[in-house]
């Protein structure tokens, strides 16, 4: 989802005249099928692949196909998912119908004390998967791959399109949609209805803070604490102002003063507790495999858990589609025409966040999980944060190797 793509995603729910219209166009070709908005805000369909995507900077025709990886992608940098889409186009995501209705399914607007203060906390929950996201968003990425063109099939069996091909010809995949329902899923599948209420008023004091401030800055809050009632009683007397222009004065200075104090009431009776998204080692697994079967899929996941030991033997085994959670992480990015190597980023091992941090604080420890994309000539390519970075598997401490295997019956393929 882009920065200038705030779309009508009313077309999610009428996906029997998408299908329709498939039908129509696979009359004429076996080829896929690709999904666009026309002038008029319309999704539409086609099986024409000589078109050009991203800026022009990649094609796609001749049979050619689309991958979520395509480190051609030089306009929007996108190589897989990222969670970081919650923090950088929160804006956008609070103002899409499907991921409020997704959100208002679990999160109530009737929890909270308006509209607006229900779409801040929604918010803080999207800048909060931001920085919780990988253990989701690896999944993202392998059911993305899995159906990268066969997106006809994925929206039969997820209920919303895989992506959408906009006028401009530039595809924009809505992982959002699939990374905000399997965190839902998360959150009603594990917590009670208590719990959930809980976790629904996690941020009320930081939003309740928000609109307080953004209150008492306002000229509606100043003028009506700026009244005179002497002023204004001697003005009622003189007959310059009518009884119902005091009496406004007054239910401004009033609601003021009581919008003010439930406000503050909510910042003094607000927990501080903050609850951790991000999905365990343990809870991870079974979740999203009962997440992928409420979809009618069939799952299997072989987990491999490796030694992380000073002294252990290197990991070797990488294959393209793995899922992989490190204790500690080492990405950098190649030159191919300097040679060098740069952009390093790096994830604290488990000892190194205790010395930095100290043992207390290690219940805040969690590593960062990744998917492999490809290997070649011996470098492990993976998809992090949207980009596309080898791995440093002498440096690197992988802790668990996660192979899926997932198949209905209508499409089955493995990695």
């Amino acid at each position: 989802m882009k920065k200038n793509n705030i779309r009508n995603m009313a077309f999610c729910l009428v996906i029997s005249q998408m299908l329709s219209m498939a039908a129509h166009a696979s009359a004429n070709s076996n080829d896929h099928l690709f999904y666009y908005l026309d002038r008029n805000n319309k999704m539409r369909v086609t099986d024409d692949k000589s078109f050009i995507i991203n800026d022009g900077k990649t094609y796609v025709e001749n049979g050619d196909t689309i991958s979520i990886y395509d480190d051609r992608n030089n306009s929007s940098k996108q190589y897989g998912a990222s969670q970081a889409s919650f923090d950088v186009d929160s804006d956008l995501l609070i103002k899409d119908p499907y991921v409020l209705n997704m959100m208002r399914s679990v999160f109530r607007p009737s929890m909270y004390i308006s509209n607006e203060f229900a779409k801040r906390v929604y918010i803080k929950f999207f800048k909060e998967l931001s920085n919780q996201g990988c253990g989701y968003i690896v999944f993202a990425n392998y059911i993305y791959q899995l159906y990268e063109n066969n997106p006809e099939e994925f929206e039969k069996v997820f209920g919303f399109p895989m992506y959408v091909i906009k006028e401009d010809k530039t595809i924009d995949f809505n992982y959002e949609y699939f990374y905000l329902g399997h965190f839902l899923y998360f959150i009603t599948s594990n917590y009670n209805s208590k719990k959930i209420e809980e976790v629904a008023h996690v941020f009320d004091k930081d939003v309740a803070r928000e609109l307080l401030e953004e209150y008492k800055n306002s000229e509606k809050y100043k003028k009506s604490k700026a009244v005179d009632w002497k002023e204004l009683k001697e003005l009622r007397r003189e007959g310059k102002i009518t009884d119902e222009e005091l009496m406004a004065s007054i239910n401004n200075y009033q609601e003021a003063d009581n919008y003010e104090a439930m406000l503050q009431d909510i910042i003094n009776n607000s927990k501080d507790d903050k609850v951790d998204f991000g999905l365990s080692e343990d809870n991870n697994l079974g979740n999203i495999k009962a997440y992928l079967e409420s979809f009618g899929l069939s799952v299997s996941i072989n987990i491999k858990n490796l030694s992380t030991r000073p002294g252990a033997p290197k990991y070797t085994d990488y294959q393209p589609g793995d899922i992989i959670v490190y204790e500690g992480l080492v990405l950098y990015k190649h030159d191919p025409v300097t040679g060098e190597d740069y952009s390093q980023v790096k994830y604290l091992s488990l000892n190194e966040f205790m010395q930095k941090y100290g043992p207390a604080r290690k219940y805040e420890y969690r590593g960062h999980s990744i998917n492999i994309t490809e290997i070649e000539n011996g470098k492990v390519y993976t998809s992090s944060m949207g980009e596309k970075f080898i791995v440093d598997v002498d440096k690197s401490i992988p802790s668990i190797v996660i192979r899926l295997q997932v198949q209905n019956k209508n499409y089955t393929k493995t990695r």
